[in-house]
């Protein structure tokens, strides 16, 4: 499902903050009813012109050797999760430091301007929780 006008409205104001910080203004964010945030050109660019270049915001790969990863592979199989370990090691791995609190397991973490940054690549939650998900949080941190 796609964001609402109003969801995506609470993040332009960020994200335009974010452009004047780092292209000068000349990129803008608004909302399209239909398609959602969209970069709006203030200037002319000349055709091939690169706008602006940045490391990815959050990389991710198995860690075979980790105990927390190690783990999670293992819950993963044992509960026949939706889904393969990478995508709950993703999910897990940008958590803050703040939210691992109670967490008996270490995960890699990001921080709180990360963790805003991805959510806005988020869609609305969920109304319930997976069953997976509430697998992670009773292996990891002992509740139900």
């Amino acid at each position: 499902a796609a964001f609402s006008v109003r969801e995506a409205m609470d993040t332009v104001k960020y994200i335009n903050s974010y452009c004047q910080e780092k292209v000068l203004g000349s990129l803008l964010c608004d909302v399209h009813p239909q398609k959602g945030r969209i970069l709006v050109a203030e200037k002319n660019f000349a055709c091939g012109t690169k706008l602006f270049a940045e490391a990815p915001l959050h990389l991710v790969a198995e860690a075979p050797k980790d105990p927390a990863f190690i783990r999670l592979k293992r819950l993963c199989k044992v509960k026949s999760f939706a889904h393969a370990p990478l995508w709950y090691w993703a999910a897990l791995s940008s958590l803050t430091g703040e939210d691992y609190e109670g967490c008996n397991a270490s995960f890699p973490s990001v921080t709180m301007e990360q963790q805003q940054q991805l959510l806005m690549f988020y869609h609305p939650e969920p109304q319930v929780p997976s069953e997976d998900s509430l697998h992670i949080v009773h292996e990891f941190w002992g509740r139900n």
